[in-house]
């Protein structure tokens, strides 16, 4: 036997007997009778070896059904310590921990969201509509291709609780998309001062009344006025407003 191979197995038994040493002098943090640097789980007393290296100890898989010798112990591709129900296989991880494992988990990045029922790529938490695919957001729209003609406004006489009124009918024809309640106010004056073009103070009258027309519709709305000076329309001021309704905007 050469000089260098009897300094190898010197050095070999010197190194060797350091390690066993060291592991010897060593703390056991748990108590479980296995060193710390060779107990894998150095603060359980209950493990102290993970054979397939899944994070689990042996003690506890066994205790648990899981196979030690298996990190994945049904085999679905999700290590035991990171799948919901390591003994079932259609049940894996659940990546944004929020209780829906990834199978079912529609989101299974964002951990506020997991069901899209109506399927428009919006979470059912955030869906305004969760049923409707055609709405999600809150966002809204005014109503503003529509039209109605004032002077082509009806107007009938009546009579009412021994006051004297007129009735207006208003068409009013909707070219959007969408449909709304359109709010339709009829102001007359009792007096009016045509050199000012404005209504003498304490003359102005009004009624409104709101009328549904749905998209690409004309609707009819009906506002009664009353008055006791109706009769002497040669003084009156009549306009019209139609305020457009506020609408949630479809996807």
């Amino acid at each position: 036997m050469s000089v260098k191979t009897n300094i190898s197995i010197i050095l070999l038994i010197v190194i060797v007997s350091l390690l066993f040493s060291g592991c010897l002098k060593a703390p056991d943090t748990d108590g479980d009778g296995i060193r710390d640097p060779v107990d894998a789980f150095p603060e359980d007393p209950g493990d102290w070896e993970d054979s397939d290296l899944d994070g689990i100890g042996n003690n506890a898989e066994i205790k648990s059904g899981t196979n030690p010798l298996l990190s994945d112990t049904d085999g679905d591709s999700f290590i035991d310590s990171a799948d919901l129900d390591p003994l079932n296989a259609s049940i894996g991880a659940d990546s944004d921990g929020d209780g829906h494992h990834d199978a079912i988990d529609t989101f299974p990045d964002d951990p506020h969201e997991w069901a899209d029922t109506d399927g428009d790529g919006y979470g059912d938490n955030t869906d305004k509509y969760p049923l409707d695919p055609l709405y999600y957001t809150y966002d809204l729209k005014t109503i503003t291709d529509f039209s109605f003609y004032e002077d082509e406004m009806k107007r009938v006489s009546i009579f009412e609780n021994n006051i004297t009124g007129t009735e207006y009918t208003v068409n009013i024809t909707n070219n959007e998309s969408l449909g709304g309640n359109f709010s339709v106010t009829v102001y007359t004056c009792l007096a009016f001062d045509w050199t000012k073009q404005e209504c003498r103070p304490g003359t102005e009258i009004s009624s409104s009344e709101e009328v549904y027309v749905g998209p690409g519709e004309t609707g009819i709305a009906k506002v009664e006025v009353f008055s006791e000076y109706q009769k002497q329309v040669q003084r009156f001021k009549r306009w019209v407003v139609v305020v457009p309704p506020v609408v949630e905007k479809p996807a």
